[in-house]
């Protein structure tokens, strides 16, 4: 290589040497950089309030709803009274005074709780006021024939022949005592630490049985034998029934048919005589309540007159029944167990006759 090509080759790479020095870096490619967020703690919502909407449980609701009503339950008893009668006017007035305690009361401990919820402990509260407490919706489940609290928390049903563990509970043994005590008297009996065993018979073949410390180690506990209809309540109308034995009303009507029957022949159950016996009756009516110094309304006149020549002519308390176009069976059982067959359904009529005499005289 001469020495012109030599000269001419070095001055080539050192005009390459500087353009490479005045090239300009390409930009190195990175990730987009991601805004700068404002906050970085994401606020809690709002807790709604209670008419607004539900809250997302965070306890089973069974669990929850217990917990309420234990939270507050002794402030509420010492609030109400225990002695009221389950009348629509009363139980309406509870209903309305619990609504107004038991939201007081939560707002008072900070707890927040939906209007379900407060519906719940209201029905809850007025079946301790005028019920049963927690056993109360089994008491009037007619697929539930027999109930067993061996604990405060544990409640065990039989329906239908099958053992079921309900979530239902009391608060405590005082709360379990309470209840059996308030059995002990409506079926005229008493349990104490003198006597801590109670076994009753009650209305339509059913039996309580209860025993409480120092028999019971373990604290009190509690068992129902019933049928499908609620035996207390069985037990309360059989004690209407006889309350009103001993009502002037009742004692005049009892009155007005044995004269009735004896001024008519044995032809009374004759068309023939349905006229006359009529007429007696509303002149017997006349007749009694003058000698008594009875008065009676329009309304308790005609009511009378009908009972009196359903007695009389009729089948007693079932004649309504007898002209109910959707009854197709009914069953007597004895006096307080009456059934119909409705629709294809058998379920429990509300009338009831006095007595097992009452039941023979109209067979």
């Amino acid at each position: 290589m001469s020495l012109l090509e030599r000269l001419e080759r070095i001055r080539r790479s050192e005009m390459e040497a500087e353009a490479t020095e005045e090239r300009p870096s390409e930009p190195s490619v990175e990730a987009p950089t991601r805004p700068t967020p404002i906050a970085t703690a994401t606020a809690a919502p709002a807790r709604p309030r209670p008419d607004e909407g539900e809250e997302v449980p965070t306890l089973d609701p069974e669990e929850r709803h217990y917990q309420l009503k234990h939270a507050i339950f002794d402030a509420v008893m010492q609030e109400v009274p225990m002695d009221l009668p389950a009348t629509e006017a009363h139980i309406a007035q509870m209903r309305a005074q619990l609504d107004d305690i038991i939201q007081r009361l939560l707002s008072e401990m900070g707890i927040v709780a939906t209007r379900h919820e407060r519906n719940m402990l209201v029905e809850d509260f007025l079946n301790e006021v005028f019920g049963f407490g927690p056993i109360q919706p089994f008491l009037d489940d007619r697929t539930v024939t027999k109930i067993t609290v061996n604990e405060p928390k544990e409640i065990v049903i039989e329906r239908m022949g099958v053992l079921e563990r309900t979530k239902k509970q009391f608060k405590d043994d005082q709360h379990l005592l309470r209840l059996i005590e308030k059995i002990a008297r409506l079926v005229g009996s008493r349990i104490d630490r003198k006597v801590p065993m109670l076994d009753r018979a009650l209305p339509g073949g059913g039996r309580v049985r209860a025993k409480i410390p120092p028999l019971s180690a373990r604290g009190p506990t509690l068992s129902i034998d019933k049928g499908p209809d609620n035996p207390f309540k069985l037990l309360e109308e059989e004690r209407q029934r006889e309350q009103q034995r001993h009502t002037p009303i009742f004692v005049l009507r009892e009155r007005i048919i044995d004269r009735v029957v004896r001024e008519l022949d044995q032809d009374i159950y004759s068309p023939e005589q349905r006229e006359r016996l009529t007429q007696l009756v509303e002149q017997f009516i006349d007749l009694e309540s003058q000698e008594e110094n009875i008065v009676l309304s329009r309304a308790e006149r005609s009511q009378l007159q009908v009972e009196i020549l359903n007695e009389i002519t009729g089948y007693g308390p079932i004649e309504p029944l007898l002209h109910d176009p959707e009854v197709t069976e009914i069953m007597v059982n004895g006096p307080h167990q009456v059934y119909v067959e409705r629709r294809g359904r058998l379920e429990p009529a509300e009338i009831r006759f006095r007595d097992d005499e009452h039941v023979m005289r109209i067979i």
